[in-house]
């Protein structure tokens, strides 16, 4: 390589280390707004009764389902424990039938009488299995 080549790639190198620090500065300059937006959006959060420094240590109290007797793992790579009660109240199914979503229009009566028949069942399970009733009845 002769000196001239060598210049011209010293000096290629300066410029290019130069671009490097350039983008460097911008970068360090990005991060740092970044972690002030995140300090303000925190501080928001905070104020409106939203803490994230407590949530990974509240996950371990929560609970599977309200059911459940298990705690939910503080390791995301890892499934919870499953319990033998947990088994036990787990709902078999059977003669699993696809459901299908419909709009339908019902007079007011109607839809109030289904509701108040329902009780404590889940109104469109209860809904669900009338209909199933009244179309076994007329085969």
């Amino acid at each position: 390589m002769t000196d001239e080549e060598l210049k011209e790639l010293v000096a290629s190198l300066a410029i290019a280390q130069k671009h490097t620090d350039e983008q460097m500065r911008h970068t360090d300059e990005q991060i740092a707004l970044l972690q002030e937006s995140i300090k303000e959006t925190n501080a928001s959060l905070k104020h409106v009764g939203v803490d994230f420094g407590n949530m990974k240590k509240n996950q371990g109290q929560l609970k599977m389902n309200k059911n459940s007797i298990s705690q939910i793992s503080d390791d995301y790579d890892e499934y919870t424990e499953i319990s033998q009660s947990d088994l036990n109240r787990a709902v078999k199914r059977r003669n699993f039938v696809e459901k299908q979503n419909v709009n339908l229009a019902l007079d007011a009566d109607i839809v109030s009488w289904l509701k108040c028949k329902s009780g404590e069942v889940d109104y469109q399970a209860f809904v669900n299995s009338t209909l199933r009733e009244a179309m076994t009845r007329t085969v």
